[in-house]
């Protein structure tokens, strides 16, 4: 889904020649929220039987005050600064919901920090780190292009280029994490095929 907005995003910037802001690619980017959130509380739940030791309350009440933190960031600037007299009902209602969706996301990233942390190590913690590091990265692009919007859009010196990347690298770490994922989740079935048909034949 974001890579969809991401080719109607420059489909609009490059071909039409006209603002994409509260485009169709917006809208794909949003509906992305929706399956990556459904999709970390489905591997929350997974995590959960490989957790090994609860983390101590003061951990898990200083993982809780960056949250919040996080998220009180997100409220100020994607939500509250989001708003533009000079934008329409649309274009504003779009740019709150990016804000609301990377609360949510912080959310939902604190908790699996919190299990992927209770797993004390294990082969399914590394590609948490790399896609919760991507997570990180397109949280901190999408509070900066709402801090940043008009010198993004008229692509005053280096900041449209600079949150391209971030954006951009968030994209690959997420991608990286969510394919070793795969792989070991493949590679872990593998086994237990081979190890069904040992015993069969024994």
């Amino acid at each position: 889904s974001w890579f969809i907005g991401e080719v109607f995003w420059t489909y609009y910037e490059l071909l039409v020649k006209t603002d994409p802001k509260a485009s169709l690619a917006d809208w794909f980017y949003l509906v992305g929220y929706v399956p990556l959130c459904i999709g970390l509380l489905w591997e929350l739940k997974f995590l959960r039987h490989k957790v090994h030791k609860a983390l101590s309350y003061t951990l898990r009440l200083l993982l809780t005050m960056l949250a919040i933190l996080f998220s009180g960031i997100a409220l100020y600037f994607g939500v509250w600064q989001a708003i533009k007299p000079e934008y329409s009902a649309l274009e504003n209602g779009v740019a709150i919901r990016y804000g609301v969706a990377d609360i949510a996301l912080v959310l939902m990233s604190l908790t699996v920090v919190i299990v992927t942390l209770e797993m004390r190590g294990g082969k399914f913690v590394e590609p948490w780190w790399w896609f919760l590091a991507g997570l990180g990265c397109t949280f901190i692009a999408d509070i900066g292009f709402a801090m940043f919007t008009p010198q993004y859009e008229t692509m005053v010196s280096y900041y449209k280029p600079t949150l391209d990347t971030i954006w951009i690298v968030g994209y690959l770490a997420m991608a990286y994490g969510l394919g070793r994922f795969g792989w070991l989740v493949q590679s872990a079935r593998h086994s237990i095929l081979a190890s069904s048909k040992r015993k069969v034949m024994y």
